[in-house]
């Protein structure tokens, strides 16, 4: 976090799921000269946890959820409440998104060209998920996607990481990127994409599209 934030990072997000429910951050937070230099988002979870009233997009769980949010990072308030999914009921026309895994649960970084790298995150047991979705069949094709982007990143001057992620950062429905870096390497990587994007123009933006929806 401190090599985000001294890199120009201002936005951290949190959810009411991350580490089980116990308290989140307390000492990390502490990084931040001001609270106010940075802009902290919560996530309410839509699916999957505990009872109906615990989750879902009601004006019970995102208050009760939000409140929990705050007692576990020990903070008066954040400065976004994230939907980690679209909710059936709200149009999404003007909705903007924070895009979520934009390297595709690492796929997209070329490590698991050959099997799954026993230091990866889908070698952990509780990413048996993630696992399975790279040796599967949809998976392989995925990864086969690389080779012809591999052409455009070079043309940018960019590795495919930095090239994914300055996709996500010119399309206009995205109003942010969410990055999950495991390294600080990584990270370092990763900013690397802000340069990238500034090179992206339209065309190269539209190649990757074409290629995605061609490549089957």
């Amino acid at each position: 976090m401190t090599i985000a934030y001294e890199s120009g990072v201002n936005l951290f997000d949190t959810a009411e799921v991350y580490a089980a429910g116990k308290p989140l951050y307390p000492k990390t937070l502490s990084v931040f000269p001001s609270r106010a230099e940075v802009i902290l988002g919560s996530i309410i979870k839509k699916k999957g946890w505990r009872a109906e009233t615990e989750r879902g997009l009601s004006r019970k769980h995102i208050i009760e959820g939000l409140k929990g949010s705050l007692q576990r990072l020990q903070l008066e308030y954040v400065d976004v409440v994230f939907a980690n999914r679209p909710d059936s009921n709200t149009p999404m026309e003007g909705v903007g998104a924070m895009t979520w895994s934009p390297l595709a649960c690492g796929i997209i970084s070329g490590k698991y060209g050959n099997g799954v790298p026993e230091s990866s995150r889908a070698s952990l047991k509780c990413y048996q998920w993630l696992k399975e979705r790279i040796v599967s069949e949809e998976g392989r094709k995925q990864q086969n996607k690389l080779k012809d982007l591999s052409p455009i990143a070079e043309r940018l001057g960019c590795t495919l990481p930095q090239l994914a992620v300055a996709w996500c950062l010119r399309n206009e429905g995205v109003s942010s990127v969410l990055l999950g870096s495991s390294t600080p390497e990584q990270l370092i990587e990763n900013l690397g994409a802000i340069q990238a994007s500034a090179k992206a123009t339209k065309y190269v933006l539209t190649r990757v599209i074409t290629l995605y929806r061609t490549a089957d």
